[in-house]
């Protein structure tokens, strides 16, 4: 009877700590290896912050010049990312599922000259509700996890609450899903 406790209790152990590893390494998948996480994630229902971007247009847009009652699709991205354009190809492609929300591309002012470059390949230019911007540093490393793996999307509801945070990989399916939440 106390070898099958023991087994028992071995067996709670050994799924207690595999699962334990299995969300520590999920967790590191994120982060960039040998970088520092320098700011908690933003915690669900935090409201969008304000912020002032360039668009690949060279227009100035602020959140008081995006559509009000609309979800926000907003994407931390690099130009030069194939896991960045992968995902604006995937949303490019469920464009009519993403006709009534507002979607914004924002990345480093240093990659203000890639722009031009990434809405063309992506195709990206012809949708109104599609804003390809830049911003300053700061903004990205206070509102976004800079040293974590990117795309980094940010999906916000209509009442402009953040309802969900996704890395690297982007399902348009899930996307859709919590948008309205």
């Amino acid at each position: 009877m106390k070898t099958i406790q023991h087994i028992v209790i071995i067996c709670a152990l050994v799924m207690v700590s595999s699962q334990s590893f299995a969300q520590a390494k999920q967790e590191q998948v994120k982060q960039i290896p040998g970088t520092q996480k320098e700011h908690e994630e933003m915690p669900i229902n935090s409201v969008l912050p304000p912020f002032h971007f360039v668009t690949h247009k060279e227009v100035f847009i602020t959140e008081a010049d995006i559509p009000k009652n609309k979800p926000i699709v907003m994407t931390l991205f690099n130009p030069n990312c194939d896991h960045c354009l992968q995902a604006a190809m995937a949303i490019k492609d469920k464009m009519e599922a993403f006709r009534n929300v507002t979607i914004i591309f924002v990345t480093s002012i240093l990659n203000f000259g890639e722009l031009n470059s990434f809405v063309q390949i992506a195709e990206l230019g012809k949708y109104p509700n599609v804003f390809v911007c830049a911003t300053q540093d700061e903004y990205i490393s206070k509102t976004f996890m800079p040293n974590w793996i990117l795309p980094q999307v940010q999906l916000y509801n209509v009442n402009r609450k953040l309802k969900k945070t996704y890395y690297e990989n982007i399902q348009t399916d899930s996307l859709l899903t919590y948008l309205y939440k």
